[in-house]
């Protein structure tokens, strides 16, 4: 904050990350990751051994069953407890970044004031020389228009010097301000605040749009809130908790990676892998589809076979003559 041209010429924004945070993250998401794994091991043999103490009413057995919902629920009580060390540090560091851009933010808005006031008091200074040269009789004008011409040309340099100096400051501030809401849009994405995510995303993009990589953020943030979508979890929205539906989220991710790739200044190499990973899944979905919609049909078509069925038993019984046709074979009328 204090020297933002030392801090990016250092790479003390991504060092920040990676150091703080990002190893610190992976860390506490792979605990979470081994007690889940751990946790469904132990379910998956409780539902063994249901099995087996149904079909042989061992008391062993039983208290083995005793012993492994214990150990379930030790584990469930450390998936909690992870998760909740994961948040807690999550949201502390949204909000350390949200001070850190707020602060820079306002570094550089006071800059930019800073400048427009030093032009306009330069311009009501020259006005104000004008005004005394021409009071002044021939002598002390040309002795004056001396000194002026003297002191404007060390103001013109100073003020070269200090707008050069600001200049040059502040084209380090919005590259830095690039990176921290990369940042942001990756510990809000990690919360599962994808609206969040977004906007960090987005604002990055305005701040350098001729890089790709907030593209291929945006296109992980949809492809991850279709997950959300396709497994039945609840998406955070801001506080509130909502179900995403009706969205054509692969679409959506397909647009933002062709952005990635297509970047004029630096496109994102990892988006041509992760829009492989895309058509893999959509292909996946779409014959998971066309095999749910060949299930349904067989259904139906067994339905409409036995209503058929009980229909011709009915007018049977009715009539008391069986309906069939010139082949053998039963006919309805």
């Amino acid at each position: 904050l204090a020297n933002p041209t030392f801090a990016y010429q250092k790479d003390i924004p991504n060092k920040l990350w990676r150091t703080c945070f990002y190893n610190r993250i992976n860390t506490l998401r792979s605990h979470v990751q081994k007690d889940k794994h751990r946790l469904r091991r132990f379910q998956l043999k409780l539902h063994q051994l249901q099995k087996q103490v149904e079909e042989t009413h061992l008391e062993e057995e039983e208290d083995k069953k005793e012993a492994i919902k214990r150990q379930i629920q030790e584990y469930e009580n450390r998936v909690q407890s992870s998760n909740k060390d994961l948040s807690t540090f999550l949201k502390e560091a949204v909000l350390l970044y949200n001070y850190l851009i707020e602060q820079l933010q306002g570094k550089l808005v006071n800059e930019v004031v800073e400048n427009t006031q030093n032009d306009d008091s330069d311009e009501k200074e020259d006005d104000r020389d004008d005004d005394s040269d021409a009071t002044t009789d021939d002598e002390e004008v040309e002795k004056l228009n001396s000194q002026i011409s003297a002191i404007a040309k060390s103001k013109s340099k100073s003020n070269c010097n200090n707008n050069n100096n600001k200049n040059h400051q502040e084209t380090f501030i919005v590259p830095t301000l690039f990176k921290l809401y990369i940042h942001l849009g990756d510990l809000h994405r990690y919360l599962t605040v994808y609206i969040s995510a977004e906007k960090a995303y987005l604002t990055a993009s305005y701040l350098a749009p001729g890089k790709g990589n907030p593209y291929n953020q945006l296109a992980v943030c949809a492809q991850l809130s279709q997950q959300d979508e396709s497994t039945g979890n609840s998406t955070k929205n801001g506080g509130s908790t909502s179900t995403t539906t009706g969205h054509p989220l692969p679409a959506v991710a397909l647009y933002w990676y062709c952005r990635s790739l297509l970047a004029p200044h630096e496109k994102c190499e990892i988006s041509a892998s992760n829009l492989d990973v895309l058509f893999a899944s959509n292909k996946k979905y779409i014959d998971q589809q066309q095999k749910q919609e060949q299930k349904k049909q067989e259904e139906l078509s067994k339905k409409q076979d036995a209503w058929n069925t009980n229909q011709k038993s009915f007018i049977e019984v009715v009539t008391g003559n069986p309906t069939t046709n010139a082949n053998g074979g039963n006919d309805i009328h």
